[in-house]
């Protein structure tokens, strides 16, 4: 399989204007992290090793946000000194590379099998993902006849019919026969314009599908989206819990040091007892360095944690263990976040524990390294932006059981 997709991700998002202002449209912000987030870990998911970004407007919030690796996905850009259209860019490329090419549009999600997807692509014909769609007027719909798309109507009502999903398996050398000029549409003036001649194959898949290019659907994908990346739950998971900005709040400044330092965030205690009804296990990881600094004592901090176990127990919910880590971070502990040896105390404790099978929720980037290095699905608690490694962001806790209870 191809190991490289392109995103073309230079859209400036001029229907979106009211929420995103300053910042190209593929960065728009899906539930705290840019939509490009979410392609991109999508295309890891799929088997891909290096990510392509075409860059122009704004391209450097995309540069300095993806850098050059992101998830583990190499990162590279080609960057558009002036405007050529979702063609000429890319034809250029094309000719450079002189390589099969998948690409992407970067306002659009559509989960496609793209393994298969280049399977049904081997005659090298250029392949279109498709997606049926009804009671839309939002998208021109495609005329197919038996394996190829003869044509493209303009946008009109659909009661019923097939949508150019926007992913596109070009073969090396689909451009060569044609004079194209500098500046052109892929869409209208390379695949409709030489519908007769070009033999467009549709790959059609049911998955879903969303464009952020409106207001009304750019709200929608506020939920649907990540929950793309949230597996079917069960008994069998573990859920990870930071403690401090997460489940109790923050002393600034100064750390929990007796139980009545020791405050719910607001819902904090009822998403527990939520969770508890989802996850098989529920375990705090906490690293606790007012014990090395000697501002309370082990039996100070169990005496919190009795508390807080105590509590979510009182309303229905349960916390199985509490780990923590005592030592100041200049010892270098192995069980200090991140460092991942509360989790393997915890998986001692309780053999039964899949790491694969298991969330991290933290509001630090400690805690999304200590996730990641175990291959949990991480998910970052606060207000501050992303890239810290986490899969999904959310601004409390008690904003994770409404995303995972369908």
């Amino acid at each position: 399989m191809i190991s490289k997709a392109v995103i073309l991700a230079g859209g400036k998002g001029t229907r979106l204007v009211s929420v995103v202002q300053d910042k190209p449209k593929p960065m728009a912000d899906i539930a705290g992290l840019p939509f490009l987030h979410y392609m991109i870990l999508d295309l890891k998911k799929k088997g891909f090793s290096e990510v392509v970004l075409l860059v122009g407007h704004l391209r450097e919030v995309i540069m300095n946000y993806f850098q050059s690796s992101y998830h583990g996905i190499a990162i590279s850009y080609e960057i558009e000194a002036e405007p050529r259209g979702t063609g000429g860019f890319i034809y250029e490329l094309a000719r450079k590379w002189n390589e099969d090419i998948f690409l992407l549009n970067g306002d659009t999600y559509f989960d496609v099998d793209l393994a298969s997807m280049e399977a049904a692509s081997k005659s090298g014909d250029i392949t279109l993902a498709v997606r049926k769609i009804e009671n839309s007027d939002r998208y021109g719909a495609l005329t197919i006849s038996g394996d190829r798309i003869i044509d493209f109507q303009e946008k009109s009502w659909i009661d019923s019919g097939f949508i150019n999903g926007g992913i596109y398996y070009l073969p090396q050398g689909c451009f060569d026969a044609y004079d194209l000029p500098f500046s052109f549409s892929i869409e209208k003036d390379f695949f409709e314009a030489n519908k007769a001649s070009l033999n467009l194959k549709p790959f059609y898949s049911s998955g879903y599908f969303i464009d952020i290019g409106i207001p009304e659907d750019y709200a929608i994908a506020q939920t649907t989206i990540p929950r793309q990346f949230i597996p079917q739950i069960d008994k069998t998971w573990t859920l990870f819990l930071d403690r401090d900005g997460v489940i109790n709040e923050h002393r600034p400044e100064d750390y929990v040091k007796n139980e009545s330092e020791f405050v719910w965030i607001e819902g904090s205690n009822e998403a527990i007892r939520d969770l508890s009804k989802i996850f098989g296990r529920i375990v705090v990881v906490t690293n606790q360095q007012g014990i090395g600094k000697g501002l309370m004592t082990e039996y100070d901090l169990e005496k919190i944690h009795w508390k807080m176990q105590n509590e979510a127990e009182w309303i229905g919910g349960k916390i199985d263990r509490v780990y923590y880590c005592p030592h100041l971070a200049s010892v270098n502990s192995k069980c200090r976040k991140p460092e991942t040896g509360m989790a393997e105390q915890a998986k001692t404790d309780f053999p039964e524990i899949d790491f694969n099978k298991s969330f991290m929720i933290g509001d630090s980037n400690s805690d999304m390294e200590f996730g990641n290095r175990l291959r949990m699905i991480t998910v970052k608690i606060g207000k501050e932006g992303g890239n810290g490694g986490e899969v999904l962001k959310m601004k409390s806790l008690s904003d994770f059981p409404k995303l995972i209870m369908r």
